[in-house]
């Protein structure tokens, strides 16, 4: 056997569960196609509730980013501002998440990492293998996650068609030219075709994300020059990148809509995007990430210590995990549904601009 327990990926979900199971004294070997950290599109927003578990895992999320102290919505000329009531988020690049979390999972007694290409997974519980490029390695379990599009999560039989229309995200970064105010929350300006994101990730850094439909992006053209003309539909957000200097290379992914048919299979649990993911609207990827991969650690080593791996044994991770996301995802749909309408969108922010402790209530929810 190459391990107890092996993680296929090792980015932010991968390595934050292999240092939890690591601390509940079990041994992990992490395997990943790449050998460092990566880029990843995402808006780069951690919310207050994952500030905390990267407290927990070990990581100072001042350390890494820049505070923020709320979030912004602007639609039909109306601005709604909520704050979060206990404490700020953080914009972290991450890229530099990526290398603290894979460093902190080096320096953790009991994880080892390797570079292999997986091909597949299969076996029974308590006798995985994991196929890679230049053999099969064996463990008891198997913790995916391999992201977006999953290659646990699909040779599985764990992918469901996705539901709804397409979207996908776009992102780059620019430094702030002289004299232009860094924002102080995350703001989200709705937009023809799209929503755009700014989280400030520095001193004078700003994360410019686009979630957009599968529409607008048949129409975008070259990927900077489409980033960038959707950027401009807003003139706030076109004055503030006014001089800007771009930091890192526009990059896009999508879709973004996965669905899994279950988090759990028989020696397997699945974790952060490989786990399924709806959209990045709400901004609680990387929160969840972190918030998930605890529970699938706490309930994966309670199975191991009992010699009970089967998908029903760790259904418990699949409860734990609805019940810490429920609220998030009805959020979730209900603000697709209505930013899909724009005429809606630009009510609902009107009303949220009118009634700040509503808004409120909600970051409450989020956060």
């Amino acid at each position: 056997m190459h391990a107890e327990v092996i993680v296929v990926g090792g980015s932010v979900a991968g390595s934050a569960t292999a240092i939890h199971l690591a601390r509940r004294g079990h041994d992990v070997l992490v395997v990943d196609r790449v050998s460092g950290p990566r880029e990843k599109v995402c808006g780069e927003g951690l919310m207050p509730h994952g500030v905390a578990a990267l407290a927990r895992l070990g990581l100072d999320a001042a350390a890494l980013g820049q505070p923020f102290q709320g979030i912004r919505y602007h639609a039909g000329g109306y601005t709604a501002q909520g704050r979060f009531p206990d404490g700020p988020g953080y914009g972290l690049r991450r890229l530099a998440l990526d290398a603290a979390v894979a460093a902190l999972a080096e320096s953790t007694e009991g994880v080892r990492r390797q570079q292999a290409m997986v091909r597949r997974v299969d076996g029974e519980a308590g006798a995985m293998r994991v196929h890679t490029r230049d053999g099969v390695l064996r463990c008891r379990a198997v913790v995916g996650a391999d992201g977006l599009h999953s290659k646990v999560r699909k040779g599985l039989g764990l992918q469901r068609p996705a539901r709804g229309r397409k979207r996908y995200g776009l992102r780059a970064h620019v430094e702030l030219a002289q004299g232009v105010p860094l924002p102080d929350s995350v703001d989200v300006f709705v937009v023809d075709g799209a929503e755009l994101y700014l989280t400030p990730t520095g001193p004078r850094q700003v994360n410019v994300a686009v979630l957009a439909e599968d529409a607008t992006m048949r129409e975008l053209g070259t990927l900077g020059e489409g980033l960038w003309r959707l950027a401009r539909q807003s003139d706030a957000v076109a004055s503030l990148i006014e001089g800007a200097l771009p930091v890192s290379e526009p990059a896009a992914t999508g879709p973004l809509r996965q669905e899994a048919t279950d988090v759990v299979a028989d020696g397997v649990v699945l974790v952060g995007d490989a786990a399924g993911f709806l959209d990045g609207i709400t901004g609680e990827g990387m929160s969840l990430t972190l918030l998930s991969a605890e529970i699938a650690a706490d309930v994966l080593s309670s199975g191991l210590r009992r010699g009970r791996l089967s998908a029903r044994d760790l259904a418990a991770y699949r409860r734990r995990r609805q019940r810490a996301t429920w609220q998030l995802t009805l959020i979730t749909e209900a603000i697709l549904r209505g930013i899909r309408y724009r005429p809606l969108a630009r009510r609902v922010v009107r009303y949220l601009s009118q009634h700040p402790d509503r808004f409120g209530q909600l970051l409450t929810a989020l956060s």
